[in-house]
């Protein structure tokens, strides 16, 4: 099943329309949506009568906009029972459902109300949703227990969670959508099979501009929208679009670009993101089994191959049963360093009694955790392999001043290379002042005085004097005036017993006649 981006806000006529005009046949309906704008009252509002059948339809119960709402119990309830009732009218219409997950009510009433939509709905069309408060576990299990698992984008945000969820996508064959969300990096790390979003419709809303650029799509907010659209006017006309539309703001042009723009990233997510290499088969006893089966297996090429060592186990559990059991000892002998880690050991054979006590030296490893499948640049990464290990090293050593000096200066490197291009990217664009670009070169400024303030790490005293006035010098500006005054000459000649006096009262001793020496 390919990626599925459902574009919200089809409640509404007009919207209907553009978005069947540009080819974007998955739509999203705002059950809070349409009760805003009123439905009928005499008789049921069915989708088969006012969607064309090319029309995929999720349905959103509106509880993130009913979270917001200050409803009672009540309300809630009869809010839930009018969202059933037309959630069983449009049965046969709709493509995927989420719950109403009015969490006011608690997680028992939520989890209560599933049923009825399990049973009015057909096969794989139901989706709970998973919050991101919830634990991993819960979340889990919600993988075993449905075809569909809706995540919120605020979700999205926790660690790890991308490795997770594609891990449970090929263990059970879960299909998980994104609500609210069409970040590319998120659908491109996280294994989705759909998402839905808004936020086509904030350019003709807020003013924005969002504009793919056949690699990635940018997001301009208002203050930046005269500028980026003249930025990228030669793609607006060569994608054949009216370019001076949308720079007059026409809110048809600038949706239908718009549409455009996400229908393209949606294509580039769906052909560079990791597939799920997995084959989802019904046992005899109608029990699910996820088995590892793709065609590079049916050849005999085990894509897993890379990932194992020794006599590591890595197979999921048959049934689909969340309860945890206890973990069973590691042996010893297969205990090791973490990948990400090393540690040079002082020779065995050494008769250097204090090197053979001498602690480890941690060092960067040389192999890695990455895989593949869960890896967060999979979707663009040139070497991807579903089931490998990374096939790419980063061996960096910072011992001495010189390799950190070299390593300084290659990031140095890296970040003139970023402005190089960034100026090539603004004169395609027209010669518009663009203000990423002076960002990058402020930041370039930047790191160079970055640089020279850990390069010059050597203790330095300079002292500089001058003197201006013609009748001191130096030492009388230093020491006082008298310091620089010419000495007198003695009244009479010293003798030793003088000189010895006199040394005497500077250091409060006693005086020593030397004289007849």
């Amino acid at each position: 099943m390919g990626f599925e981006l459902y574009f919200m806000g089809g409640e509404q006529k007009g919207f209907q329309e553009l978005l069947l005009e540009q080819k974007a046949v998955h739509i999203g309906v705002s059950f809070w949506g349409l009760k805003r704008r009123g439905l009928p009252k005499t008789k049921a509002y069915l989708f088969s009568e006012r969607l064309p059948d090319d029309f995929k339809v999720f349905l959103d119960s509106g509880g993130f906009s009913l979270a917001k709402a200050e409803m009672t119990v009540s309300e809630i309830e009869t809010y839930s029972a009018a969202y059933q009732e037309f959630v069983a009218a449009n049965a046969d219409r709709l493509t995927m459902v989420s719950e109403l997950d009015a969490r006011q009510l608690g997680p028992r009433w939520i989890r209560e109300q599933r049923d009825f939509y399990e049973d009015v709905l057909p096969e794989g069309v139901f989706m709970p949703i998973w919050h991101a408060d919830e634990s991993i576990p819960e979340l889990d299990r919600l993988a075993a227990e449905y075809e569909r698992v809706g995540i919120h984008e605020a979700a999205l945000e926790q660690g790890n969670l991308a490795a997770r969820v594609n891990s449970m996508a090929m263990k059970y064959g879960t299909q998980f959508h994104a609500l609210a969300s069409a970040k590319p990096d998120d659908l491109r790390a996280v294994h989705f099979s759909s998402a839905a979003t808004s936020s086509w419709l904030s350019p003709m809303k807020y003013g924005e501009t969002l504009v793919w650029d056949g690699t990635k799509l940018h997001r301009y907010p208002v203050k930046y929208k005269e500028q980026a659209r003249k930025r990228h006017r030669m793609l607006f006309e060569r994608e054949g679009f009216d370019a001076d539309l949308i720079l007059k703001d026409d809110p048809d042009e600038v949706a239908r670009f718009t549409v455009w723009s996400l229908l393209q990233m949606a294509e580039q997510v769906e052909r560079r993101r990791p597939a799920a290499a997995l084959t989802l088969i019904k046992s005899e006893k109608d029990a699910d089994v996820v088995q590892i089966a793709d065609k590079r297996a049916e050849q005999g090429d085990d894509p897993f191959a890379e990932l194992r060592e020794g006599d590591a186990d890595n197979s999921g559990e048959v049934a689909r049963n969340s309860e945890r059991v206890p973990a069973l000892p590691r042996d010893p002998a297969e205990r090791r360093s973490l990948p990400v880690v090393g540690f040079t050991n002082p020779p065995a054979d050494s008769d250097d009694s204090e090197a053979q006590r001498a602690p480890a030296t941690m060092r960067v490893g040389t192999t890695t955790a990455r895989v593949c499948d869960t890896c967060y640049v999979s979707a663009q990464c040139p070497a991807f392999k579903p089931g490998n290990e990374c096939a790419f090293d980063l061996p960096v050593e910072l011992r001495t001043r010189e390799q950190l000096a070299s390593a300084l200066t290659t990031v140095l490197e890296m970040q003139v290379q970023r402005v190089a291009f960034a100026r090539f990217t603004e004169e395609l664009g027209g010669g518009y002042p663009d203000p990423n670009l002076s960002t990058e070169i402020t930041r370039t400024f930047d790191l160079v005085e970055r640089m020279k303030r850990i390069e010059d790490s050597g203790d330095l005293l300079r002292i500089e004097m001058r003197g201006r006035p013609a009748n001191s010098g130096i030492l009388s500006q230093i020491f006082g005036p008298k310091a620089g005054e010419p000495q007198r000459e003695l009244e009479r000649p010293l003798n030793a017993a003088d000189t010895n006096r006199a040394l005497a009262e500077v250091l409060d001793g006693e005086v020593v006649d030397n004289s007849q020496d």
